[in-house]
């Protein structure tokens, strides 16, 4: 995931936010659609 892969990198402290939405954030980049999103934004 993106926190543990910026803390091997040493990189972590080089951001002010880090998501930590794992899995979901993956497959939201995926495309995948999500009904709790969709119900905020009817477009």
């Amino acid at each position: 995931d993106t926190a543990s892969a910026l803390d091997i990198a040493h990189l972590a402290d080089a951001l002010t936010h880090v998501s930590t939405g794992g899995g979901a954030s993956l497959e939201m980049l995926e495309g995948k659609r999500f009904e709790s999103v969709d119900v905020l934004d009817p477009a």
